[in-house]
């Protein structure tokens, strides 16, 4: 067998993966640019000449052909049942609406075309993967480079996992992540781990340093995976380590280097156990969650997408069309956070290419499976096995997520399938000849040509950098007052993507606001706001454009924004409200509008003050006498801000009237006395419903004589325990000036007793300063509501040690009116 050198390019290609990743898997536009840029170039100037099966010719070029069929007319499938190819409602009422809707099938063609071409040149990467030809120990060293790389990728995810801080170009991810979503480079770290895993089994038959290298490389991706918060990327690592273990020390009987790697996959979960506590959490909590996994968001997902599927099984919505088209179909799933994928390849794929589609691909991965057999065996069937069941990973995960659906980790798997083929003992001549690789090539290369240039230039060539510039340039034309740079654009924009909803608010933003044509600009909303049912931003944002011009139009679009999904309501209603105060003329609308729901009317109230609130309130009053219209809660907040800013004789006579309406109604009537300088009736009725709290008491405190306790909680006055026994042995000793003194003291620490408040007040009432008294038992009573504690009418326990409490005129002062109501 020849061993020579390894060619430098079959490097440059491991090189080449790792880059991918580090430039975010692949997601920048001009990074997938640059790799048809690559496999283009390639392709044209040496177009693979041979395959693994004729069969596998003929699949790829049904999926191809799949693809194509979304740039046909419609017209032309209406000989198909409606259960295969129906047009649904929400298509009838968007051309019914006046949206330019293509004739083809796809609703975007142009971005189904920039699917295809990336389609086209993942399917060009792997035929030149196929015709690579591997000498001697060239896997051997392929894979050791891939796994020393992968190794410190895996380094950089523990140490951003372990310091917090997140990757400067995927700052969305939860967790440090190479990818927008963590379990991407969950799997990633696990295809390393087990390919490393492969590597020191098969490395204790050369050098030790190797060993080493691999088992680094093996414990920096397990701990990568542990730390990366992802239940998928977890499990997938052990069944993927399991597999290979039982692969080839069960199949392959090598007992020898069980003996190397038995102990190092030991240390390694146990490793595992040590840093991954919150993702073992995460899994933990999962199983033991009592909602159903049938009712998690996921399935919900799932369910939409099977019924958008169903809608045309036979074609399919286009490549690159789900997430436009999608949420016409949430009804499950309706939540206020945007869907772009189906939370699964294998349902991304039949949304897109149909059933036939799902069935071409499916065929396809069952093909190359099958290639692989007989697996055989050699010197090199450990790393083998391992790059089989690593790129397995990516498999499985694609059930329940889109692993498959990212460049930088499908173009891996790829080159791992490679990795893993067996020497072949026939290859078949390609079906396709040179000159369509080279013609494919050469549209490749400048189909990625103009992909960089659009990215780099912010060129409108790419529907993606169209839904990023064409906002901008609106917002600048109309700061600037200038149609001209923006209006010849609108067109363009919408033929590259005519269902993007946010392009058609824009549009009719800049119709409004530049062309003043408020017909034209009432439709681009209508369309915006009919492409977008469930989430509340097209309506929010619209509503905000109008207020400037129409105040009917403005409560139109907010009204229909507050019946859409969204997080956090009460930011909704705040972000109105903010609005809509820079204009006045939109005051009896926006009135109108808070009267939809009973929160949004409590926080419009919130932001009224003086004669608006009064006349507000009076409003919802005269519709309900005891403001039943609110619930319990929203009506305490309705009394804290009538005592702040409204008419004090008004809230006791409503709160006289409608004792019941409101939960705690003393403690508002006995502020709103208060507030009329009425201190001792405020108190007299607080007093009948609070209780008299205990003062902690300490039996190895007691007993000392009371100079020695006042000295120690002088020289320690934030010890409310100490504070506290000798507070009750003044209260006994009738120490009036000693009791204060402690109280003072108490008041002054960071978190007062509950009782101090009390105590000081009820002796300030003792000495007729109703007015500071008031102050004392106002911030008690608070605390009594805050809290919810038990309301009582009679004496506490802390007296039962007191044989005869008229002995003691202070506390019995206190203590009588307790004793007047018990009797």
């Amino acid at each position: 067998m020849n061993d020579g050198p390894t060619a430098i390019g079959n490097f440059l290609v491991v090189v080449f993966l790792v880059v991918l990743v580090l430039c975010g898997g692949g997601k920048f536009i001009w990074s997938q640019g640059a790799f048809l840029i690559l496999v283009g170039a390639v392709l044209t100037f040496r177009p693979p000449q041979r395959t693994l099966d004729r069969r596998m010719d003929w699949t790829v070029l049904t999926l191809v052909g799949l693809g194509l069929i979304a740039f046909l007319p419609s017209d032309w499938f209406g000989f198909l049942p409606g259960i295969l190819f129906g047009r649904p409602d929400w298509w009838t009422a968007a051309d019914r609406a006046g949206i330019a809707l293509p004739p083809t099938i796809s609703a975007q063609p142009i971005r189904s075309l920039e699917a295809l071409a990336l389609m086209c040149g993942g399917i060009g990467f792997f035929y030149l993967l196929i015709n690579i030809r591997f000498r001697g120990k060239d896997r051997w060293r392929l894979l050791q480079l891939f796994s020393i790389l992968g190794g410190l990728l895996a380094l950089a995810v523990v140490y951003g996992s372990w310091k917090d801080i997140n990757y400067p170009i995927t700052d969305r991810a939860a967790s440090f992540s190479y990818f927008d979503n963590r379990n991407q480079t969950s799997i990633l770290m696990g295809m390393i781990g087990v390919v490393s895993l492969a590597l020191i089994a098969y490395n204790r038959q050369t050098k030790w340093y190797w060993v080493a290298i691999s088992a680094f490389s093996f414990f920096a991706a397990a701990t990568a995976v542990s730390m990366s918060l992802s239940k998928a990327g977890l499990i997938l690592f052990v069944i993927g380590a399991g597999i290979w273990t039982i692969f080839h020390f069960g199949v392959g009987k090598e007992a020898g280097a069980l003996r190397v790697v038995a102990p190092l996959a030991a240390i390694c979960f146990g490793l595992m156990l040590i840093t991954g506590q919150q993702t073992l959490s995460r899994v933990q909590d999962w199983i033991q969650a009592d909602e159903s996994v049938f009712d998690s968001m996921r399935w919900r997902i799932y369910s939409d997408s099977i019924n958008m599927i169903a809608n045309q099984p036979a074609t399919g919505v286009g490549l690159g069309n789900f997430s436009v088209l999608f949420p016409q179909y949430r009804e499950h799933s309706a939540t206020p956070e945007p869907v772009i994928h189906p939370e699964s390849d294998w349902l991304w794929v039949a949304s897109e290419l149909g059933v036939p589609g799902m069935s071409v691909v499916a065929a396809l991965i069952i093909l190359l499976y099958w290639l692989m057999l007989p697996f055989g065996r050699d010197p090199s069937t450990p790393i083998r096995s391992g790059a089989l069941i690593a790129l397995s990973l990516v498999l499985l995960h694609s059930f329940f997520d889109v692993s498959a659906h990212r460049l930088g980790i499908i173009v891996i798997a790829l080159w791992l399938y490679r990795i893993a083929l067996p020497r072949l003992k026939s290859e078949a001549n390609c079906l396709f000849p040179s000159w369509i690789w080279r013609f494919g090539g050469i549209a490749l290369f400048a189909i990625g040509g103009v992909w960089v240039y659009a990215d780099t230039t912010k060129s409108m060539l790419h529907t993606a950098v169209v839904k990023e510039v064409y906002p901008v340039q609106i917002d600048a034309a109309i700061e600037a007052g200038s149609a001209d740079a923006v209006l010849d654009d609108l067109d363009v924009a919408l033929n590259f993507l005519p269902l993007d909803w946010q392009l058609h608010l824009y549009r009719g933003k800049a119709r409004l606001y530049l062309e003043r044509d408020t017909t034209e600009a009432r439709e681009d909303f209508r369309k915006a706001r009919l492409l977008e049912p469930v989430m509340i931003d097209p309506a929010l944002y619209e509503g905000e454009i109008w207020l400037r011009r129409s105040t009917h139009y403005a409560y139109e679009a907010w009204a229909d924004a507050l019946t859409r999904q969204t997080t956090n309501p009460q930011e909704v209603y705040k972000k109105i409200i903010l609005t809509a105060s820079g204009n006045p003329r939109f005051s009896r609308d926006l009135d109108r509008l808070s009267q939809t729901s009973s929160a949004f009317r409590t926080r419009y109230l919130e932001s009224l003050q003086g004669k608006n609130f009064l006349k507000a309130l009076s409003d919802d009053l005269r519709r309900s006498s005891t403001l039943s219209q609110f619930s319990g809660d929203e009506r305490e907040a309705i009394m804290l801000m009538w005592l702040d800013r409204g008419d004090a004789g008004a809230l006791i006579r409503f709160l006289e009237s409608a004792p019941d309406s409101i939960p705690n109604a003393w403690y508002y009537q006995a502020n709103a006395m208060a507030k009329l300088g009425n201190f001792p009736g405020a108190i007299e009725l607080a007093a009948e419903y609070v209780p008299v709290p205990q003062i902690p008491a300490m039996q190895s405190l007691g007993g000392r004589p009371i100079d020695e306790q006042r000295v120690r909680f002088a020289a320690q006055p934030d010890d409310v325990v100490r504070g506290g026994m000798l507070l009750n042995q003044q209260l006994k000793n009738q120490d009036l000036e000693g009791a204060k003194w402690t109280l003072e003291r108490l008041l002054a620490i960071d978190k007062p007793p509950v009782y101090a408040y009390y105590w000081m007040g009820e002796i300030d009432r003792l000495e007729k300063r109703y007015r500071e008294a008031w102050q004392h038992w106002k911030e008690y009573t608070a605390q009594v509501v805050e809290r919810d504690l038990e309301l009582k009418t009679a004496a506490t326990a802390m007296f039962e040690d007191i044989d005869d409490a008229r002995d003691n005129p202070l506390l019995w002062e206190l203590v009588e009116p307790f004793e007047k109501r018990k009797n």
